[in-house]
């Protein structure tokens, strides 16, 4: 008996050890990222391998995990493969819940988006957008093969539980589609939004709060977007529901023309 209680507290005592050496190593490297040095090894090879498979200008100033676990990127410009201006984000931070994960359910703690700049476009006689090249270059074409319809095997997806808090801020995104002659303008000020409960196989939104200031929308089309024939699937699918127990609207300005529909539309609010 004496020999046996040796052993387990020796074993105890050599568990203990192996523990508080994975926590200091993990609380090392934790703190090994947070330093300059270890961050620009992380943002250099984070630029190399977009550079690579995109063939594109990739810049990006910062991009390391904070001490509350979330991702936190800074100074990210990407240009498209006319050398062109696709993305700008001026700052973005966002966090994932990781004991949900274990049930297959995604939760996003928060969002936190400060600065963005984005032109998405195509030419009149080109049928792919100048993002495409994103596409081409990180999905694989294994991934776009259509699985076998025999196969009942039950296979479990993520779901995505609850997005929020959300804050956005100061974008401004283009669309200029030269093919369908369409285009769209957003500069979004400030976004303010607390999600009670997001169902997205019912499309059921229960918001708490949302702020939405100082915006501007512009949308146009040179073709009628209107159809005679009534889509199938489109009488049977489920009508978004939202519901908003706070609403805020300053400074919203929206104008959206429709000249072969005979439709020309503004908003104002709060101006």
């Amino acid at each position: 008996m004496p020999n046996f209680k040796k052993v387990l507290r020796r074993t105890l005592r050599t568990i203990l050890g192996v523990l508080i050496g994975l926590i200091l190593l993990f609380v090392t490297l934790v703190l090994l990222i947070r330093t300059p040095w270890a961050q620009r090894k992380i943002v250099n090879k984070a630029i190399s391998y977009v550079s690579e498979k995109t063939g594109t200008v990739v810049e990006l100033e910062r991009l390391f995990i904070t001490f509350s676990g979330n991702v936190y990127l800074e100074g990210l410009y990407l240009e498209d493969t006319q050398g062109d201006s696709l993305v700008y984000i001026r700052s973005f931070e966002t966090g994932v819940a990781l004991k949900p994960l274990l049930d297959k359910e995604i939760h996003i703690t928060k969002i936190d988006w400060d600065g963005l700049r984005a032109h998405v476009k195509r030419s009149a006689t080109d049928s792919t957008f100048n993002f495409n090249f994103l596409i081409d270059a990180f999905v694989s074409k294994d991934s776009l093969v259509v699985e076998d319809p025999v196969d009942t095997t039950e296979k479990v997806a993520f779901k995505l539980a609850s997005v929020g808090p959300i804050s956005l801020s100061d974008f401004q995104l283009t669309y200029d589609d030269k093919l369908e002659d369409m285009k769209a303008y957003l500069a979004l000020g400030n976004l303010q939004l607390e999600n009670r409960q997001l169902d997205l196989d019912s499309l059921n939104f229960d918001i708490n709060s949302l702020v939405l200031e100082n915006s501007k929308i512009r949308f146009y089309s040179g073709k009628t977007l209107s159809s005679g024939e009534v889509d199938e699937d489109s009488t049977s699918s489920a009508i978004p529901t939202f519901i908003v127990d706070n609403l805020k609207l300053k400074n919203i300005d929206a104008e959206v023309s429709i000249p072969p529909d005979s439709i020309s539309a503004n908003l104002a609010i709060g101006l």
